[in-house]
């Protein structure tokens, strides 16, 4: 399952959903272990810490960040705003007045800058600079039947 979600963390969203869906179908005993591996943009308020941002942010360069984070507003917005929330509000300031004056953004180089602050989120987490926070997966969690 590991190795699968190392592998999907590489892909575009899209191919990421329809090999997720395969997987589903065809092995849905190890799709616990696959998701469980994959870490995302969209996956950053579930699985970082809230100590960790400024960590992260500081990791990025500011037009890698500001190109992941325009992009995200349509992508993973609860991602932004966990970002946004968790750094200097003076910080985000300046990043919103540097957005507005943005051009638009091709989305393989948006993709792209997603995909490099993952870089820096597995790379701080490998250096044990924080831990991610376990994935819940759908019925492990809580046995408990409510009616």
């Amino acid at each position: 399952g590991e190795m699968i979600g190392a592998m999907l963390n590489n892909m575009s969203e899209e191919k990421r959903a329809g090999l997720l869906a395969f997987i589903e179908q065809s092995s849905p005993d190890i799709l616990a272990d696959v998701k469980s591996a994959i870490l995302t943009f969209a996956d950053i308020p579930t699985r970082v810490p809230v100590k960790a941002v400024p960590q992260i942010t500081r990791e990025i360069d500011v037009p890698t960040l500001l190109k992941a984070v325009k992009y995200g507003r349509q992508n993973a917005p609860e991602t932004v705003e966990f970002l946004f929330a968790n750094i200097s509000q003076r910080l985000v300031q300046q990043y919103e007045e540097q957005m507005k004056d943005m051009k638009p953004v091709p989305m393989a180089e948006a993709e792209a800058a997603q995909a490099e602050i993952m870089v820096a989120v597995r790379k701080l987490v490998a250096e044990g600079v924080f831990e991610l926070t376990k994935l819940e997966v759908e019925g492990e969690a809580d046995e408990t039947v409510y009616v």
